[in-house]
């Protein structure tokens, strides 16, 4: 979805501006529960990811080593890190078409300046959990990327 896009949606499908920052209200907190749930389930895969990172790290140099197992875990983490970075290229497209969206709102009525108020600060708290998300999808990458088995 690009930034432009959603925007153009918006003014298409709704005549008001009331109306367009209620689609709006809608579409935040549907991605912000969506981005809760995907941060479970990543943030699960990212502890055990990198405590198989750690194993392989402490282990590599030991007497009786598995390299080839190590390897295809290596292959596994580095495929759920490569599907991570996809998940949060969609958030980040998202949270971009909002600030735009928002943004490109103009507000006449004191209920409207407040709705887009409030609007503002759920769009900041999407921006953080998927920020705070992205840094630590990052921080798995550096660890993976610190590993070579040769």
């Amino acid at each position: 979805m690009t930034a432009n896009y959603y925007l153009d949606g918006l003014k298409k499908d709704y005549a008001s501006t009331a109306d367009r920052l209620q689609a709006m209200d809608n579409d935040i907190s549907k991605d912000t529960a969506a981005v809760e749930k995907s941060t479970l389930a990543m943030k699960q895969v990212i502890s055990e990811n990198q405590a198989t990172l750690t194993k392989i790290s402490i282990q590599k140099d030991k007497a009786g080593f598995d390299k080839a197992g190590a390897k295809t875990q290596l292959a596994q983490i580095d495929a759920n890190i490569s599907k991570m970075k996809e998940t949060m290229k969609g958030m980040k497209d998202k949270e971009s078409a909002y600030k735009v969206a928002l943004q490109g709102q103009t507000t006449t009525t004191s209920a409207e300046k407040s709705k887009l108020a409030n609007l503002n600060k759920e769009y900041a708290n999407l921006n953080s959990k998927i920020a705070a998300l992205e840094q630590e999808t990052n921080e798995l990458y550096e660890q993976r990327q610190a590993i070579s088995l040769g």
